[in-house]
């Protein structure tokens, strides 16, 4: 009777073990999931990062080249200007 008692505590134990296993095992694999959703994030960050400066690089150069053509442009109707007056 002792005997079978400690039998089915045993078993218990053991199954209880095997819960807290597959628990465990359950909790590793989502922090795995995790950790490649955090490294994936990160990596479209950095993609971002750097389409964003060279957006910006771009936007600059473009920027100055609207104001080397405004230049151009002034000097054109300064040009017309001055054949106009004479």
């Amino acid at each position: 009777m002792v005997s079978q008692l400690l039998q089915t505590r045993i078993k218990e134990l053991a199954d209880s073990v095997g819960n807290i296993t597959g628990k465990v095992d359950a909790v590793v694999d989502s922090s795995t999931a995790i950790m490649e959703s955090i490294t994936n994030i990160s990596a479209t960050s950095e993609e971002i990062l750097a389409a964003t400066e060279s957006s910006s690089s771009l936007s600059s150069t473009a920027a100055d080249e609207v104001q080397d053509l405004s230049d151009s442009l002034n000097k054109i109707l300064k040009a017309s200007n001055d054949l106009t007056s004479n």
